[in-house]
C-alpha cells in the first residue's frame, strides 16, 4: 500500500502525504481510526478487538477526540484502556474541531503519561463550508524522516518510532463557528 503524494507548484519541496484509512465503530460506541489499512474492518467489534485487527493488518489505530464522546462510561473505558495498553502502536487523535475555550482533554494529559501520542489532524465536518479546513489542522515530521523508496513505510516507521517528534500546526475551531456547525449538526441528524 503506497500513500499518494501530493506537491504544491508554488513549493515543490515541501510533500503532503495522503494515506489510506477509515473510521470503526465499536461496540461500546467508540470510534477508531485505522490508519494505513486499506482492508475494511467491522463495526461493532469491542475496542480492544478493532485495535488488536488495525494493528493485525499492519495499521496503526488511533482514537480520535470527539465532542462528548470521550465523556462518561466512553471516557472511563478510553482511560482503562489507556491504562492497561500494551505500549507501542496506539494514537490519540486531536481535531482542529475543537473549540479555543475547551480545555486540553484530560485523556490527552494521560495518554503522555502513558507514553500514548496526539496526532492533531483537521476533521472537517460535511458541510461545503468545512472544506476550506481540509489539512488547516495537523502535524509534520523532522525533515529527514520520509526520505526513501516507500513515503507510506517511512511515514509508518516515523510514527511508531520511540523517538517521533510531532510538530503541531493549526489553530483550535473559533468558537462562534464551533456552535454554529454543532447547531447545523444536531439540525440535519
Amino acid at each position: 500500500m503506497e500513500s499518494l503524494t501530493l506537491f504544491r507548484n508554488d513549493f515543490p519541496e515541501e510533500e503532503i502525504h495522503v494515506v489510506a484509512g477509515h473510521q470503526v465503530v465499536t461496540m461500546e460506541n467508540i470510534e477508531v481510526l485505522a490508519l494505513f489499512v486499506r482492508q475494511g474492518l467491522p463495526n461493532g467489534l469491542s475496542l480492544h478487538e478493532t485495535v488488536d485487527r488495525v494493528k493485525e493488518l499492519g495499521g496503526i489505530p488511533v482514537l480520535p477526540w470527539g465532542v462528548g464522546k470521550w465523556f462518561g462510561k466512553r471516557g472511563k473505558i478510553i482511560k482503562e484502556f489507556l491504562v492497561n495498553h500494551e505500549k507501542g502502536n496506539l494514537f490519540l487523535g486531536d481535531n482542529g474541531g475543537r473549540p479555543c475555550f475547551w480545555p486540553t482533554p484530560n485523556l490527552f494529559n494521560l495518554a503522555e503519561k502513558t507514553g500514548v501520542v496526539v496526532l492533531p489532524g483537521s476533521d472537517p465536518l460535511p458541510f461545503p463550508s468545512e472544506a476550506l479546513r481540509v489539512g488547516s489542522f495537523g502535524f509534520s515530521l523532522q525533515e529527514n524522516s520520509l526520505h526513501g523508496d516507500s513515503p507510506t513505510k517511512c511515514l509508518k516507521n516515523a510514527l511508531l518510532s520511540p523517538n517521533v517528534t510531532i510538530s503541531p500546526f493549526g489553530c483550535l475551531q473559533e468558537n462562534r463557528l464551533f456552535f454554529l456547525n454543532q447547531f447545523r449538526l444536531r439540525r440535519i441528524s
